[in-house]
């Protein structure tokens, strides 16, 4: 959804995410179609600190900001890794 109409919950309390104090900056001059910035709501399985991150070559990657994915091969080894099952 549009990034201006995007709600959160926030302690409980669902708030405007345009409203909370963000490091980036999501506001464009134009408005439309082209420039409005979107949200993507993610569920989160298994959430590990960027210490523990993991890169292997072969690895699927997308400069996209949101993607299914399918590769084969990424998603066995995140599997594994994380030790998530099927």
């Amino acid at each position: 959804m549009r990034f201006d109409d995007a709600l959160l919950q926030v302690d409980g309390v669902e708030t405007k995410m345009a409203d909370l104090p963000l490091k980036g900056t999501y506001h464009h001059e134009a408005s439309g179609a082209d420039t409005d910035e979107y949200v993507v709501p993610v569920d989160w399985t298994t959430a590990v600190d960027r210490s523990e991150a993991v890169w292997e070559k072969g690895f699927f990657a997308n400069q996209s900001s949101a993607c299914k994915l399918r590769n084969r091969f990424t998603l066995e080894r995140l599997t594994q890794r994380f030790g998530l099952g099927d």
